[in-house]
Order: C-alpha cells, then structure tokens, then sequence
C-alpha cells in the first residue's frame, strides 16, 4: 500500500509493559504512531466559510464520525484524543 495516496503509513506500535503484583509483564494499551495526514476535519472548518456548511453537511459529517466511533468501541477501541485535527478525511 506504499502507493495509496488515502491510507496513512502505520510508523510504529508501542506497547508499553506493566509489572503486576506477581512480577509478571502484561499490557493494558496499545498506541498506533501514524505518519501526518495533511488534510483533516479542522483545516476543512478554517479554509471553508461557516456560513457555506448546511445542515446536511452538519449531519452528514456527524453520521460518518459516530459511525467510525462506534465501530471502534465494537472492537474495544477508545480513541483518547478524538477532535477535528484527529479526524482524517479522504477525497
């Protein structure tokens, strides 16, 4: 997928170790280190006038997050830092 203009290159995952009570390791996170994706929810609200987004724009982009949150949560995934800037966004 090095070609694929749409899909962030995955850099790094970082599984940081835990001691328990017993001396053995064991993991309770996993963070995934993506490479920056230029074009996001929040450069779309600065470069675009408020006045230009309908209510179906509103709802539309409302839908799909909640969408991708939910099926995030049916994997047992939290997203801890979920904000426009966070929200990756294809043509």
């Amino acid at each position: 997928m090095e070609d694929n203009l749409f899909t962030p290159k995955l850099l790094d995952i970082v599984v940081p170790m835990k001691k328990t009570k017993d001396g053995k390791e064991k993991f309770e996170d996993i963070f995934i280190i993506m490479e920056h994706y230029h074009q996001n929810l929040n450069c779309v609200f600065t470069r675009v006038k408020s006045n230009s987004f309908t209510e179906e724009h509103v709802i539309t982009i409302m839908y799909n997050m909640l969408c991708a949150v939910k099926f995030l949560h049916s994997a047992n995934i939290i997203h801890r830092d979920l904000k426009p800037s966070n929200i990756l966004l294809t043509n």
